[in-house]
């Protein structure tokens, strides 16, 4: 890729570079190995809390933007944790374990 004055990027080709970068994933795998490339892919650090459990995600687009990418993910994987992303980091914060309820009275 050429740059403004002529000279090589130092972005790789795959870089994400916006939020409206378009994108294309085939991805039927662990939720946090999509996310930790997708990030580096963006400049991001990608950081997970939490108990790790197994997230699956299973993907197939095409053209899409990475935003959007961002909300998929999201939808297979909110059952079980949460996706944050601020200036320069992505993170997964898996669900903390509800304590069981007592049964019956007051709580």
């Amino acid at each position: 890729m050429e740059g403004a004055i002529n000279t090589r990027s130092t972005l790789p080709t795959d870089a994400i570079r916006a939020q409206s970068d378009m994108v294309a994933v085939d991805w039927s795998g662990d939720a946090i190995e999509l996310l930790s490339h997708l990030a580096r892919q963006r400049g991001q650090t990608f950081a997970w809390t939490g108990v790790r459990l197994p997230l699956p995600v299973n993907l197939k687009v095409n053209g899409i933007t990475y935003a959007n990418l961002l909300r998929l993910i999201e939808m297979q994987t909110a059952w079980r944790a949460t996706l944050t992303q601020l200036p320069g980091q992505l993170t997964l914060a898996f669900a903390q374990a509800e304590p069981a309820k007592k049964a019956g009275g007051r709580q």
